[in-house]
């Protein structure tokens, strides 16, 4: 997930998205994002009002897509970038409880189980109770954010048919 923005796929849908947005976060953005060699190494927290717009835009992408693939291109895009931004770009926000030095839980707004766990040298995001990681980060601090900007983020569009995990009725399984 941390790597989504280097993607074509990724700069596809960031262009599309640019079209968008308005003046003069449009040139901004343009401008950042064309002086680097890809959208993951944007200095995103510099342009938080920018990158919510661009986020916004890509979600509005996601909610017209005529395929997952580019459906998830823009949700995941939008995440990273909410999740790089912060500030006023952020949307998420979870009351984690530490289980254990390498444990972290929270339970999202639809009642979804979030659970980030250190494995090795990378902490893992899980959903739902899985029993393995369906997120990898180089830190704690960037698995809970993801976990709490995909919490927040709108779901793929009917019409794609992708089956959304359902909140656990159980409880925090551990």
């Amino acid at each position: 997930m941390e790597q989504v923005l280097e993607q074509p796929g990724a700069a596809k849908v960031i262009d599309r998205a640019l079209e968008r947005v308005t003046e003069p976060a449009a040139v901004s953005l343009r401008s950042r994002i064309g002086a680097a060699p890809s959208a993951n190494v944007v200095p995103w927290e510099e342009l938080p009002e920018e990158a919510d717009a661009l986020a916004s835009a890509l979600e509005g992408l996601a909610s017209q897509a005529e395929d997952h693939a580019e459906a998830g291109f823009a949700l995941d895009s939008a995440t990273m970038i909410r999740v790089r931004a912060g500030g006023a770009a952020q949307r998420g926000r979870l009351d984690w409880s530490e289980k254990s030095p390498s444990l972290w839980s929270a339970r999202g707004g639809t009642g979804t189980s979030w659970h980030v766990e250190q494995d090795w040298n990378r902490w893992g995001v899980v959903i739902a109770d899985w029993d393995r990681p369906d997120w990898s980060c180089a830190s704690r601090e960037t698995a809970m954010r993801i976990a709490e900007e995909i919490d927040a983020r709108p779901s793929f569009p009917a019409h794609l048919g992708v089956a959304e995990l359902p909140p656990r009725e159980s409880g925090d399984g551990l």
